[in-house]
């Protein structure tokens, strides 16, 4: 069983004279900004699926820097590092804002040098995981309104500020299939619920399908850590989840990473003493908190007669669903 979850990025740049700025560095009311481009499309490096699905390491983490530089070389998947020109300069510390669209989450994040902290000409901009070093987990050329590669030039008094949007597409139509368990087949349908909660504007949110601001990483089971059953094989709706009392199960494994699948398969597990319901297990959840189920429910139903999932205290129920991630 396989769920796959699609996101892209765009940036934008401004140039700001330090007369335009209030104290705290933000713009005063009718200012306008030196030079500036709108937002323009960018890559999500291979560094990044792989440093991030490979490990323990957050996603939040991994795009904690931002970092100018001169190249001109069109942005590629490949690309790990950038000709940078100046210190790397931090994520402001206002937060993201998260817009919530039919099956998209955008979550917007501004980072901003200091005053004179790059100086010159830079024409791309990269993100990292840390203030040295390390691969760019994002990089991309500075475009104009047109998308042609162009270039900003700063002085000693100016700052830079720059915006990422990345947004999340997550596929809220149902996916059905079939699936073997005990020698058993069962028709499924799994689909998102409760996928859209836990979007609070300047907050680090623990919603599973905000891929930058959920600070998740391989241990956490990206954030989907949560398993419940239910007696029912009525789905919720993407925004709600199956009805009736939850039995908890647990995450209990993670295969080992294939270079390049940009997948991680995770295996979720009830116990003799977990999830014994008389009539069976008719659905399941599995997500961020056994409260807000925030993630993915699994009605099942044998091929044969309907039937739900024998479970009691003579059996184990292991269920193992991949995550895949693209671009």
């Amino acid at each position: 069983m396989q769920v796959h979850t699609k996101f892209n990025g765009e940036l934008s740049f401004q140039v700001w004279a330090a007369e335009s700025l209030d104290e705290q560095g933000n713009p005063l009311p009718g200012a306008l900004p030196k030079q500036e481009t709108p937002f323009q499309p960018q890559i999500i490096t291979d560094a990044f699926f792989e440093t991030w699905l490979n490990d323990t390491a957050a996603r939040l983490g991994l795009f904690s820097y931002c970092a100018m530089g001169n190249g001109t070389l069109a942005a590629t998947a490949s690309d790990t590092t950038i000709s940078q020109v100046s210190t790397r300069f931090p994520v402001h510390t206002s937060g993201t804002l998260y817009t919530v669209g039919a099956n998209t989450i955008t979550q917007t994040i501004e980072y901003r040098s200091t005053q004179g902290q790059v100086i010159g000409v830079v024409s791309e901009v990269g993100l990292f995981g840390s203030s040295t070093g390390g691969q760019t987990m994002m990089r991309s050329l500075i475009k104009d309104a047109g998308g042609a590669a162009t270039s900003l030039t700063l002085t000693s008094m100016d700052f830079i500020y720059v915006k990422w949007r990345v947004t999340a597409t997550v596929n809220t139509s149902d996916v059905t299939g079939v699936i073997n368990i005990g020698g058993v087949n069962y028709n499924y349908t799994l689909r998102p619920c409760h996928w859209n909660l836990d979007l609070t504007n300047n907050t680090t949110t623990s919603n599973p399908f905000a891929v930058v601001s959920n600070a998740t990483g391989v241990n956490s089971y990206l954030g989907f850590s949560s398993a419940s059953a239910y007696a029912t094989q009525t789905l919720g709706s993407i925004t709600s989840g199956p009805g009736g009392s939850q039995y908890p199960g647990w995450a209990f494994s993670t295969n080992s990473y294939t270079a390049g699948t940009k997948q991680r398969k995770m295996t979720y597990k009830w116990n003799i003493d977990q999830g014994n319901i008389g009539s069976g297990i008719g659905s399941i959840t599995i997500g961020y908190n056994a409260g807000l189920r925030i993630g993915y429910q699994i009605s099942f139903a044998a091929t044969s007669d309907g039937a739900t999932i024998p479970k009691d205290d003579t059996k184990e129920f292991t269920l193992g669903i991949t995550f895949s991630y693209g671009r």
